[in-house]
């Protein structure tokens, strides 16, 4: 079955003509698959950084105590969110990227806070007439107890989904650039894709921040263990944390070769680009 039905015979105008290319679901798996493997290939340092850093929180946390039953569902989210962000900057969806990563944030901050208040009548819904609001939740209790607690990681939570809300999380016509041929020229013809349009040097970010929010979240998570101790953590994780740093190294360094290569004589960046770079050289421990 078709996703758009396109017309056999477009109605006269005097303004642009929008084909939409169809494309059957399988056709369309087909070709964010490709758009995967051709990714993996032209950025394995930058996938490295990603992938290892959600392997501290999916593998490096391998047991929690059983009064911290919140604790684990939404760290299973946290997990959930981060590997559909890195598919999805993997497959070139941006909207979809960050959306996951938003979501894995707020569920990061929840994890934190459900470490220390274990009534679970705080985040199950025990009565029918009584749905939690996880909204309401989110701003009066958690984030200020956040930002009291933890003010560093809260800080870094906060800039995050700062970054992503402004650019990412709300509809845009910025987002129609990134799938419309032909809307910046003067042509009488655009076309829609259904995977973005964008240059290496945005990949390369995408990827970057996908191991940025992984990480926020990691030393989000283990400062706010420390107190309560309740965490069952591998025997390596420390030194899995280290190399991580250095996978890091790597993928600013993939970053910057790509910078190199597509120069044009210009400064044109993008804001996740500087985000990406700017992360990337404090978590290595040089200049930012």
């Amino acid at each position: 079955m078709a996703l758009v039905e396109a017309h056999k015979h477009p109605p006269h105008t005097s303004g642009c003509q929008m084909p939409v290319e169809m494309l059957s679901i399988e056709q369309l798996s087909d070709s964010e698959g490709e758009t995967l493997r051709a990714n993996l290939k032209d950025f394995p340092l930058s996938f490295a950084f990603a992938n290892n850093t959600i392997s501290l929180l999916s593998t490096g946390i391998v047991g929690y105590v059983a009064s911290r039953k919140a604790f684990g569902a939404y760290l299973s989210q946290v997990n959930v969110n981060l590997c559909l962000g890195l598919m999805s900057a993997l497959r070139q969806h941006k909207v979809q990227t960050y959306s996951n990563l938003r979501h894995a944030l707020e569920h990061c901050a929840l994890a934190a806070y459900a470490l220390h208040h274990t009534d679970d009548a705080t985040y199950f819904d025990t009565d029918p007439e009584h749905r939690v609001d996880h909204e309401r939740l989110m701003k009066k209790t958690v984030y200020p107890w956040l930002k009291k607690a933890y003010p560093k990681e809260s800080d870094e939570v906060e800039k995050l989904k700062g970054f992503i809300n402004r650019d990412h999380a709300h509809a845009s016509i910025l987002h129609a650039y990134r799938t419309l041929e032909g809307i910046e020229g003067e042509t009488d013809t655009v076309k829609t894709n259904y995977i973005d349009m964008t240059d290496p040097k945005s990949i390369a970010a995408d990827l970057i921040h996908v191991g940025h929010v992984a990480f926020t979240g990691f030393e989000l998570i283990v400062e706010a263990n420390r107190p309560v101790n309740v965490i069952v953590g591998k025997n390596e994780i420390e030194e899995e944390a280290n190399r991580v740093r250095q996978y890091g190294r790597a993928a600013l360094k993939e970053l910057e070769q790509i910078e190199a290569k597509t120069n044009d004589g210009t400064k044109a960046t993008t804001p996740e680009i500087t985000a990406g770079k700017s992360f990337a050289r404090t978590m290595v421990g040089y200049g930012s």
